[in-house]
């Protein structure tokens, strides 16, 4: 699936495989434990979806934003799946907070979205799985776009076995 130019919302699923802990910027030292994590991200420049996102899947060459620095190791942290809907309306605070009130832990306040950092307390756009499993993760990212009236797109990065999740 080539990714497409609209503008939009996304969400990077991805699996940290052991436990480490990354520096991020100016927000220090971060502790990852082994599991499931999704990054929820907007992409309402010219180059829309396929803009924003490519740089995280081929590797970011310059670490700019928090979640460059989680991904930029992928033997710690493999990219699983990509869920990604067109708005023009920024949905992705909706997103997130509707993520985090489904179950998904914040990991670091203010992490991937400084821009809100004095209008939300226990806010973030990385967030933990509460769960284990990727399918499950994936099945309920999904069921929270179409809460929000997103028509969720799947791309299957790594892990997802052929017959994996369809939408």
């Amino acid at each position: 699936m080539d990714l497409p130019k609209f503008k939009g919302v996304y969400v990077l699923l991805m699996e940290v495989k052991s436990e480490t802990v990354k520096r991020v910027g100016s927000l220090g030292s971060i502790r990852l434990v082994k599991g499931i994590y999704v990054y929820i991200g907007s992409a309402r420049g010219p180059g829309g979806i396929r803009g924003r996102v490519s740089r995280y899947l081929k590797g970011p060459r310059k670490l700019r934003w928090h979640i460059d620095y989680i991904i930029c190791d992928r033997r710690l942290v493999s990219l699983k799946a990509l869920v990604f809907g067109e708005c023009d309306e920024n949905l992705e605070v909706k997103l997130a907070l509707k993520l985090i009130e489904e179950g998904f832990k914040v990991v670091r306040e203010g992490m991937g979205c400084s821009e809100y950092k004095n209008a939300f307390k226990k806010y973030s756009h990385f967030l933990k799985s509460p769960y284990r499993d990727l399918r499950r993760t994936l099945t309920q990212v999904v069921k929270v776009f179409s809460s929000l009236g997103l028509a969720p797109n799947v791309l299957k990065l790594n892990g997802l076995p052929p017959n994996g999740y369809r939408v």
